[in-house]
């Protein structure tokens, strides 16, 4: 084992500041799938639409993006997040 530190993007609540945690929202994979094919993902090469599905539905713990995301996607998967809180 080894420990790194790195920059990070960090989702968070915007009511209590607490980071985003996507097992506590039980998040489908059909539901992710559902909104992208819906609202075309943005090309990003340090977090493709894998990354976004695999980090939502099979991952727990804070939900953090590489700091070389864009900001394109940054806002893409805020507006999705969102989008899937209310809806689901």
């Amino acid at each position: 084992m080894s420990i790194k530190i790195e920059k990070k993007i960090v989702a968070y609540s915007s009511i209590d500041n607490e980071a985003f945690d996507p097992a506590y929202m039980s998040i489908t994979r059909e539901a992710v799938v559902d909104y992208i094919k819906n609202n075309p993902v943005p090309k990003d090469d340090n977090y493709t639409v894998g990354n976004i599905i695999n980090d939502l539905t099979e991952s727990s713990g804070m939900y953090c993006l590489p700091a070389s995301t864009s900001q394109e996607m940054v806002d893409y998967i805020e507006e999705m997040l969102n989008y899937l809180i209310r809806e689901y």
